[in-house]
């Protein structure tokens, strides 16, 4: 599980609109819970690819989850907008043929466990990067860097935009520890 540390000037001009919400925060604080919750199943280990807060690529976030021998890659995020009228859960997955179909599956149950919480659904979205470049079996490489690179590394990935940050009935989850627990347990 990959606690995203994204530092943009978007979340900046969040913190000084008076949201308010660090998303590596809330990010590292929902993937301990969710390591938490998974833990709890028998023969599921979880490991964080951050313990703290700490700078890490790309690479390097994939590569702790390759050392591993990680069965997928979950990388956790929050959204945001300019706009600040978006809303609503969504996951990212690879554009890549290889686990597509269980990946789409996955996608679709999560969104459903969201939904369940009062949370929209975003819908699923496969992206495929703006320099149009393929990978050897003729997909399209993945415009986010860990879904690229897991993929590129034989590992399943999904990116999961929990809620944005920036909207008023997303943001509750992120202002409280009972908000934070129902998208861990989602």
């Amino acid at each position: 599980v990959c606690p995203s540390m994204k530092m943009t000037t978007l979340e900046d001009i969040l913190e000084v609109l008076g949201f308010g919400i660090k998303e590596k925060e809330v990010n590292y604080q929902i993937a301990q819970k969710v390591k938490k919750k998974l833990e709890a199943y028998t023969d599921v280990e979880v490991i964080l690819t951050r313990e703290k807060d700490e700078e890490l690529g790309l690479w390097e976030r994939v590569n702790r989850a390759a050392l591993a021998k990680a069965d997928i890659f979950i990388s956790l995020h929050c959204n945001a907008s300019v706009t600040h009228k978006s809303k609503g859960a969504s996951i990212y997955i690879s554009t890549g043929e290889s686990n597509r179909k269980n990946l789409q599956q996955l996608a679709d149950h999560l969104l459903g466990e969201f939904e369940s919480i009062g949370l929209e659904n975003a819908g699923t979205i496969a992206r495929v990067t703006e320099l149009g470049s393929k990978r050897a079996d003729g997909s399209f490489e993945d415009y986010y860097g860990v879904l690229r690179h897991s993929y590129n590394s034989g590992i399943p990935a999904i990116l999961i935009e929990h809620c944005y940050m920036d909207y008023d009935t997303d943001r509750v989850f992120l202002e409280s520890e009972e908000g934070l627990e129902k998208l861990a347990q989602a």
